[in-house]
């Protein structure tokens, strides 16, 4: 698309930029992205916990290649929780960390860019649900889509909680590495859950990482919960490549981690398409990575990115 003056891009416009999406709402001219399915949502309603949290932004981003100075767009927050951030990213590094604490509930982002041609990445919060209308360009631009289709289920820690930047989700870390398209199913709380194994209208994935079982470990009902979810999804998604991170260390609780592991290794076995990765050797087991004991800060989620993002190269997946 071409725009020697300003331009503000039409709602259908701005859905060809937004990706990490099941599917979009339209109210009153904002454009609502959400990265579970109406079917999910509902499915998670009984459980008011993670029915905000299935509404929330979380893995969502707006990628644009353009030689615009800079980009601007409206946000409207809705089921605010933790403080985190829009984060603005240029050819994979940051420009703008806009901090959601005391921020209001509707506002304007204006952020200049590099110049010349790149591609800019708006992070979507992680734990607040955000609407964005009025996206604003000055000059050429077309969607930076990746290839690679990659449905990334797992919990709080997938979710992004403990960075509190957008853009630092281990998930989002690890991807500006691998390239993919990624639709981050994560919720805080989560464990190994059949709602996870619903279809997708339309939407089949290349690949799926897995990242659960902290949530439960060593209860009696953890290692059934788990063979009940592989075998749900083997059934909506079979052969397809599946990578499953074994839970990371954690300051408390990971007695329960080392009991069950074994087993849950023992079920992922009887998958050929399914490939496992050892949680514990991607986080260091020092305290001061963590925010608070249990999900990694901004330090913890990059290392735990970085690493991961090594090992998915080694293993070839």
């Amino acid at each position: 698309m071409k725009g020697n003056d300003s331009m503000i891009l039409t709602i259908d416009q701005l859905r060809t930029l937004v990706c990490g999406v099941c599917n979009f709402s339209e109210e009153d001219g904002w454009l609502a992205s959400y990265h579970f399915t109406n079917e999910q949502i509902e499915a998670f309603k009984p459980d008011d916990f993670y029915y905000v949290r299935a509404h929330h932004s979380s893995g969502i981003s707006l990628r644009v290649r353009t030689d615009s100075p800079r980009i601007a767009f409206d946000y409207k927050l809705l089921r605010r929780c933790s403080a985190d951030s829009i984060d603005v990213f240029a050819d994979d590094v940051p420009v703008m960390m806009f901090r959601l604490k005391d921020a209001p509930d509707e506002g304007r982002i204006d952020c200049t860019l590099p110049e010349g041609s790149k591609t800019v990445t708006v992070y979507f919060p992680l734990d607040n649900q955000m609407l964005v209308k009025d996206l604003e360009l000055d000059g050429e631009w077309k969607p930076a889509r990746s290839r690679t289709k990659v449905l990334w289920i797992g919990d709080s820690i997938t979710q992004g909680y403990g960075p509190l930047l957008a853009g630092y989700s281990y998930a989002n870390i690890a991807n500006r590495r691998l390239h993919w398209d990624i639709t981050v199913q994560g919720i805080g709380g989560v464990r190994y859950d059949e709602r996870y194994a619903m279809p997708i209208d339309g939407y089949t994935p290349d690949k799926i990482v897995v990242s659960l079982g902290t949530n439960g470990c060593g209860s009696a009902d953890n290692v059934p919960r788990a063979e009940t979810f592989f075998a749900a999804m083997d059934k909506l998604y079979p052969g397809i490549p599946m990578l499953v991170i074994t839970p990371i260390w954690r300051m408390g609780g990971w007695e329960g981690i080392v009991a069950d592991n074994p087993k849950v290794l023992e079920i992922c076995a009887k998958y050929p398409n399914i490939t496992t990765v050892d949680g514990f050797a991607l986080v260091p087991h020092v305290d001061t990575m963590f925010i608070d004991g249990l999900h990694p800060n901004t330090l913890g989620c990059t290392y735990y990115g970085e690493n991961l993002a090594k090992e998915i190269r080694r293993l070839k997946f």
